[in-house]
């Protein structure tokens, strides 16, 4: 929500914005979605901001699940999504993961999940360098369900490019389970939970692999 001209860069405070809503109590719940740049170190900061209700009975009980496309600093990014959809990344991984790409194996999508998959999510596209400011609104391991849709799984997608012999192993990071995979058998796809994921190839290599989006196609 910009109020620029060609002379003036003025915008709109976030952080206030965000808590005035929360301070008001109108809603057990505010879930609020930021993909604005902050490429300018003062965006962020709680500038004139004449907004500020007394805190309403109960306010101090609403939950706040609030997330910003990128640090103060940093810029966000819209990319092209296929077929000359630009977007802002955040924005399309917070639909994706509340539609599904975040949830549980029981269909809940819960804040710290919601969260974690964020993370996941934007790094994948944009590199480790880029990293969203996300406050889930809970205190550690403090459940909050956020939305319930059915669990839907990423799609890798191993395309034997320089070895199309031998055999490759893909773990996640966390476990010690492992998925061996034929690469003389071509292109295979496998639908794992979203994270972080290690792909072995024949030479003894490592491939890190970010399980997020719908498909993901890592070439070996």
């Amino acid at each position: 929500m910009p109020r620029t001209t060609s002379t003036t860069w003025n915008v709109v405070p976030m952080i206030p914005l965000r808590e005035s809503l929360r301070l008001r109590a109108y809603f057990n719940e505010v879930v609020v979605l930021f993909d604005a740049c902050r490429d300018v170190l003062n965006y962020a900061t709680d500038g004139v901001w004449l907004d500020k209700p007394n805190a309403a009975p109960g306010s101090n009980k609403v939950r706040v699940f609030s997330s910003f496309a990128s640090k103060t600093g940093k810029k966000a990014m819209e990319i092209d999504f296929g077929g000359g959809k630009w977007a802002g990344v955040l924005t399309q991984a917070f639909l994706a993961g509340a539609k599904g790409y975040a949830a549980d194996e029981h269909g809940v999508v819960y804040a710290t999940n919601l969260r974690a998959y964020l993370f996941a999510a934007v790094k994948d596209k944009l590199g480790s360098d880029f990293e969203p400011e996300i406050d889930d609104g809970v205190d550690p391991g403090t459940p909050w369900e956020l939305f319930r849709a059915p669990q839907r799984l990423p799609r890798i997608v191993i395309r034997p490019v320089r070895f199309n012999t031998g055999k490759a192993v893909f773990r996640k990071r966390s476990a010690a389970t492992p998925l061996e995979i034929d690469l003389a058998a071509g292109v295979q796809g496998i639908e794992v939970p979203y994270g972080y994921y290690v792909l072995t190839l024949p030479d003894g290599t490592e491939k890190d692999v970010t399980a997020a989006w719908e498909e993901k196609v890592v070439e070996v």
